[in-house]
């Protein structure tokens, strides 16, 4: 989802980072990022409350 990539890197975070407070691996982190990958509805909730952002924000 393009707009994780957006927060993510507007923080100065590395995949590394997110995928650790998700508990998963990088490699499926990127994977997300890229779209290729399903992001579980737990971990759109747990991304935003780490971002500090609506669901829906995701989204605009």
């Amino acid at each position: 989802m393009k707009r994780i990539k957006e927060e993510r890197v507007k923080r100065g975070l590395n995949q590394t980072a997110i995928a650790r407070y998700l508990n998963i691996s990088q490699s499926t982190y990127s994977k997300i990022e890229k779209g290729s990958q399903k992001l579980l509805a737990e971990d759109l909730v747990k991304l935003a409350f780490f971002f500090d952002m609506s669901i829906d924000d995701f989204w605009r």
